[in-house]
């Protein structure tokens, strides 16, 4: 992660990618397209290549709404105008690489795999999308984003630390450490409670300081409250690893990201009442 990154300059949407797809993004999409084109040992159309040419007859006539006369005479070719339309020409946007990376669902064979691999390309990659019941959907929205953005830029020093800390370790594409990463995260819950209190207590006895004068619904209190005990008792998150440790997902370290830096937010609006 950069340093605009760390210290929160470079906005959350450019490390987890809504509304845009950086260029790893868009070339690790691409190379998994391409590995579910069906093979050809020819040059042009024949009897032996009716799997390809109904490939990108498919991509000709249904997606580009384009005449299928206009397909290129081989799948070499058409390889090659569909590469240069997603990658080299600048003329895909990125809503109509994931249009695409959608179709394919349609007319690849082997969906399952298929799927598999789009997800494990948009999982390490931070996209906020996932391919879900054969469509892709937004897995981390605007609203959750903003919250993010935020609590960094509102939460005081020491809570942009963690928050932004947080996130390089979930963000790193190479080593992400989600065990970390969730540490991070409570621990700006922690630093905004004592902001918010004055003192040094610990998330679950300042719940109970701040109740006295902020009073919530038991049911939210007590659900902070198991926020910070399963960060305490999973896999050893805070405290040295157990025999029985298991590891966390990006899933986990993206909710807790999200629910932690909304947690601080509400922090900053009691202490404005």
């Amino acid at each position: 992660m950069r340093f605009s990154q760390r210290i929160g300059v470079k906005p959350i949407r450019s490390v987890i990618q809504q509304g845009a797809i950086d260029t790893a993004l868009r070339n690790s999409l691409w190379n998994v397209f391409r590995d579910f084109i069906p093979e050809s040992a020819y040059r042009g159309w024949n009897s032996a290549t009716q799997d390809a040419k109904r490939f990108f007859d498919a991509i000709w006539r249904d997606f580009f709404k384009n005449a299928v006369d206009n397909v290129p005479n081989g799948r070499d070719l058409a390889v090659a105008e569909l590469r240069s339309w997603w990658l080299d020409a600048g003329d895909a946007t990125w809503d109509e690489i994931y249009d695409i990376v959608e179709f394919g669902i349609s007319i690849i064979g082997q969906k399952a795999s298929y799927i598999k691999a789009v997800n494990a390309v948009l999982s390490r990659e931070m996209s906020a999308y996932r391919v879900v019941a054969g469509q892709l959907q937004t897995v981390i929205d605007e609203v959750e984003i903003a919250s993010i953005e935020e609590a960094i830029s509102g939460g005081g020093d020491t809570v942009r630390v963690h928050i932004t800390t947080a996130i390089k370790y979930l963000s790193d594409r190479s080593a992400p450490d989600y065990r970390n990463s969730i540490k991070e995260s409570i621990s700006a819950v922690e630093a905004a409670v004592r902001d918010y209190t004055g003192g040094e207590e610990t998330l679950g006895a300042a719940i109970a300081k701040i109740q006295k004068t902020q009073p919530m619904h038991p049911a939210f209190a007590s659900a902070l409250s198991k926020l910070y005990g399963y960060t305490s008792d999973e896999g050893g998150i805070r405290h040295s690893l157990t025999d029985e440790a298991v590891e966390p997902t990006q899933a986990e370290a993206q909710f807790m990201l999200v629910a932690c830096s909304a947690f601080v937010n509400l922090l900053k609006a009691s202490t404005a009442r």
